[in-house]
This record gives structure tokens, sequence and C-alpha cells, in this order.
């Protein structure tokens, strides 16, 4: 179960560090019409952190796997319902992986 960073690395790096820019989220948020209050900004700041961290733990966890030299497949993780088509997709990326 796989999820995309959300974040490119660079702002990952920081984020991890504790050292975003509150003022560059400030702007975002103010250009998104969103009232940028300092409690806001420090909990995206926090969550930026905490999406830091679990990117890390994927990729060690990832090392510790292919230490095992075993056979490792990754498929997304699927936020809407699980239906046929999704069957299919799930499928396919496992096929294009090498599964047989």
């Amino acid at each position: 179960m796989v999820r995309e960073p959300l974040l490119p690395m660079e702002s990952l790096d920081r984020a991890a560090r504790g050292e975003l820019d509150r003022a560059e989220i400030a702007r975002g948020l103010k250009a998104a019409a969103l009232d940028a209050t300092d409690d806001l900004v420090g909990a995206l700041a926090l969550e930026a952190a905490d999406h830091a961290a679990r990117v890390e733990l994927e990729e060690r966890e990832r090392d510790a796997l292919a230490a095992l030299e075993r056979p490792t497949y990754e498929l997304p993780t699927l936020t809407d319902a699980v239906d046929l088509a999704a069957l299919y997709d799930l499928g396919a990326l496992l096929a294009a992986q090498g599964m047989v």
C-alpha cells in the first residue's frame, strides 16, 4: 500500500527537520482565500512533518524488504470503493511489476 509523497523531496527534508517556511505556508493559505491563523499554519507544518516521517518510514521498510531478496510488489492506496475495475487495475499493476 504505497502513497506518493505529497511534497517535493526538498520540502519533505525541510518538513522532517521542522524547517518549513511558515510565511510561505501563510501566503499559500491567503492565496487560496483562507484565513492564515498562526494555529492553522502551525498545524499544517506539523502535518507536513508527520507526512515526511511516514515517507521516511516507507523508504526504510522498502530497504529492509529489499535486503530479504524476495519478490515484492507495490500497490497504491485505494481511497475509493474497491470495485471490479479497481481490482483489474491492481492486477495490471502487479503484472507490470512481474507477478505471474
